[in-house]
């Protein structure tokens, strides 16, 4: 984009000014609930959440607990919230 351009380019545009409404999202679970997206942690808000090692994140990265979300060269982690309420849970 050239300087000065506008973000107009960016997004969609409305005749009378204002701002477009963001698209709503869904995620499908099983039981046809809608849940809210899920939030990603990088490796130390994962480690701060749970109070353990990097080792211990990936072991639960293997064991299907979290899940591992790549993002360019960037590593995110996601599902800490549904492991903490699984073990709450029981």
């Amino acid at each position: 984009m050239t300087p000065g351009a506008s973000n107009a380019a960016l997004s969609a545009h409305h005749d009378d000014g204002s701002d477009p409404e963001p698209l709503p999202v869904e995620i499908s679970v099983p039981n046809g609930a809608r849940e809210a997206p899920p939030r990603l942690h990088d490796f130390s808000e994962a480690q701060a959440v749970l109070r353990c090692s990097r080792q211990t994140i990936y072991r639960l990265i293997d064991s299907d607990d979290l899940r591992l979300v790549k993002i360019r060269n960037k590593s995110l982690i996601a599902g800490l919230e549904a492991l903490i309420a699984r073990q709450l849970a029981g």
